[in-house]
C-alpha cells in the first residue's frame, strides 16, 4: 500500500487524475476507503510501500520532517506532484500523470491488488456532489448531463439520501431543460425533451406540453430523414449549413447541420426513444411510431448474430466496432421508451422488452470475470469500461423490479458481479474507466480502441445502486 499526501481538492485535477491512474493500474493507496487523503506526513512511514505527494507540502513540511521523508525516499519510492499539473489543460496533464505513475509503479515493483468495495452512502454522496456542481456550469444548450442528472436525482427523491433540498434541486434541472429546450441542434440537445412530460406533471402546467409538442412538430418538420425514413440526428433541410444561427455561439457545430442525414446510430435512439415516448404519454401516441422505427432498425440492422450491436449505418449498412458504451446507448433507448410511455400499447411492450432481453441474453456471454464489459464487447485486449456497466446494471434491474424481465438466477448473478466491481470504481462521485467521445468511425477499429480512460462524473450510478440493492435485497 501506498502513502497520497496531499492539500489539494481530492475531486479536482490532478488529484482525481492521479487517483484513476491508481485505480486502473491496481495500486492501492491509504486513504481509498476514507476518501480522504493525508494532508501532512505522517508520524510512522513503516506501513507504505512508495507514496505521492504533492510539491506544495514538500515545500513547506519542517527540517525533520525532510530528513525522516529523505530516509524513506533512499529506501523506497516518493513521486511528486508537480505544482503546475493544478493548471495544465486537463488532457494534457492526464497523459503526464499517466506516463509517471506507470514510471512510479515500475520503478517501485508495485504489484496489482484489488480494490475494496466502497459503501453506497459514500458514492451517492460522490454523486450529490457532482450534481451540485453541474448546476454551476454555464451552458449554451442541453447536454445528455441535464438527463442523467436529473435521472439521478430523481432516484434519490423520498429517498434517505437525498438532502433536505433535493426537491427543489430537481425542479431547478427541469426548469433549465424547459428553457434551453429548441429544435435547433443535435439529438444532445433534444434528450432533454423526455423530461419535460414529468416536469409538466410536476409542476401541473400544461404550458410545459406546448412547448414540448411546437419543438417536436417543428423537428419532424424541418428536419431530414434518413434513407430508411428515420429522423436524422441533426439539422435542418431549409438550412442546412445553419446559417440563420451565424452569430451565435451554434454556427459551425457540425450536429447543427444536415452531416449527419444518412446515419443511423445507437446514441439517436438514446435520447430520441426517450423524446417521442414523452410525446405520447403526453397526448400525442402516434409520434410513438418514430421511437419504435428506430427500435426496429437498429434490431434488424445494427444487431449482430451473437446479439451486440454495431455502433452505426448508413443506408442499412452496419460499421463500427462493438463499442461498448454505444451498445448501452441503444438500450437506453429502449428503457426510456418504457419509463417515460408505461401506458404504451401491450404489441409494443412485447416488443420493447424483447429487444432488451436480447440483449441481456449476448452481455451475459461477454462479461468479464471482473464483472465489467471491455470497451469492445467482443475484444478482451480491450480496457474494461465502467459507464457501460453502471447502465446495464441500472437498465436491467429495474426492468426485473419491474416484473418485464424474469428474474433468472444467471442474470442476477451478472448484475451482482457488475455492481460489485463498480464498487471499486468511483472516487468523489466520479467512475474511473469510462471511454471518452461519442460518435461512430465507419472503417477505422483503431479509432475504438484509442480511446482513453479517464475519471468522469456517470451520474447514473445513484440509481443503478438503489435498484440494484432492491433487486439483491441489499439494505
Amino acid at each position: 500500500m501506498i502513502a497520497l499526501i496531499t492539500a489539494k481538492d481530492p475531486a479536482g485535477q490532478p488529484v482525481r487524475m492521479v487517483v484513476h491512474q491508481l485505480i486502473e493500474q491496481g495500486i492501492l493507496f491509504d486513504s481509498w476507503e476514507s476518501q480522504t487523503p493525508l494532508t501532512a506526513i505522517p508520524e510512522d512511514l513503516s506501513p507504505f510501500d512508495g507514496m505521492i505527494v504533492d510539491e506544495d507540502i514538500l515545500r513547506y513540511i519542517s527540517s525533520a520532517a525532510r530528513k525522516k521523508l529523505e530516509k524513506f525516499a533512499l529506501q523506497k519510492y516518493v513521486w511528486i506532484i508537480p505544482e503546475h499539473y493544478s493548471t495544465m489543460e486537463a488532457a494534457a496533464a492526464e497523459s503526464a500523470i499517466e506516463l509517471n505513475i506507470n514510471l512510479f509503479a515500475a520503478c517501485a515493483g508495485l504489484k496489482r491488488e484489488e480494490f475494496p468495495e466502497i459503501g453506497d452512502r459514500k458514492i451517492i454522496d460522490g454523486f450529490i456532489d457532482r450534481a451540485r456542481d453541474f448546476r454551476q456550469w454555464v451552458l449554451p444548450h442541453i447536454c445528455e448531463y441535464h438527463l442523467h442528472f436529473a435521472e439521478g436525482a430523481m432516484a434519490l427523491e423520498n429517498t434517505p439520501y437525498a438532502p433536505e433540498d433535493w426537491s427543489s434541486f430537481i425542479d431547478g434541472i427541469l426548469a433549465d431543460v424547459y428553457t434551453m429546450f429548441a429544435p435547433d441542434g443535435d439529438h444532445d440537445q433534444l434528450c432533454g425533451g423526455s423530461l419535460l412530460e414529468l416536469y409538466a406533471r410536476r409542476r401541473n402546467d400544461p404550458e410545459i406540453l406546448n412547448k414540448l409538442f411546437f419543438t417536436v412538430d417543428t423537428l419532424l418538420e424541418n428536419r431530414p430523414r434518413s434513407a430508411e425514413g428515420i429522423v436524422s440526428m441533426g439539422g435542418n433541410r431549409h438550412d442546412p449549413l445553419f446559417f440563420n444561427g451565424i452569430d451565435t455561439p451554434f454556427f459551425g457545430n457540425n450536429g447543427y447541420t444536415v452531416v449527419g442525414r444518412d446515419l443511423v446510430n445507437n446514441e439517436l435512439f438514446h435520447y430520441y426513444g426517450g423524446l417521442f415516448a414523452a410525446c405520447a404519454a403526453a397526448g400525442k401516441p402516434h409520434l410513438f411510431a418514430e421511437a419504435m422505427k428506430i427500435m426496429e432498425h437498429i434490431d434488424r440492422v445494427h444487431r449482430d448474430k451473437d446479439g451486440l450491436f454495431f455502433h452505426a449505418s448508413r443506408k442499412s449498412q452496419a460499421f463500427g466496432s462493438k463499442w461498448c458504451r454505444g451498445n448501452t446507448h441503444a438500450l437506453l433507448g429502449a428503457f426510456y421508451m418504457l419509463r417515460r410511455y408505461p401506458g404504451m400499447p401491450d404489441d409494443c411492450r412485447i416488443k420493447v422488452v424483447k429487444f432488451l432481453k436480447k440483449s441481456l441474453d449476448a452481455l451475459q456471454r461477454v462479461q468479464s470475470t471482473s464483472g465489467l464489459w471491455h470497451n469492445i464487447l467482443d475484444d478482451p485486449s480491450t480496457p474494461l469500461e465502467t459507464s457501460s456497466g453502471v447502465l446495464i446494471t441500472y437498465i436491467y434491474s429495474w426492468c426485473i423490479n419491474q416484473g418485464l424481465i424474469a428474474a433468472d438466477d444467471a442474470y442476477i448473478a451478472m448484475i451482482s458481479r457488475c455492481r460489485k466491481a463498480l464498487k471499486r470504481k468511483f472516487w468523489h462521485g466520479y467512475g474511473s474507466g469510462n471511454c471518452t467521445g461519442t460518435m461512430p468511425a465507419a472503417d477505422n477499429p483503431g479509432y475504438y480502441r484509442r480511446r482513453r480512460m479517464h475519471l468522469y462524473t456517470m451520474p447514473l450510478i445513484a440509481p443503478a445502486l438503489i435498484e440494484s440493492a432492491k433487486l439483491l435485497n441489499l439494505k
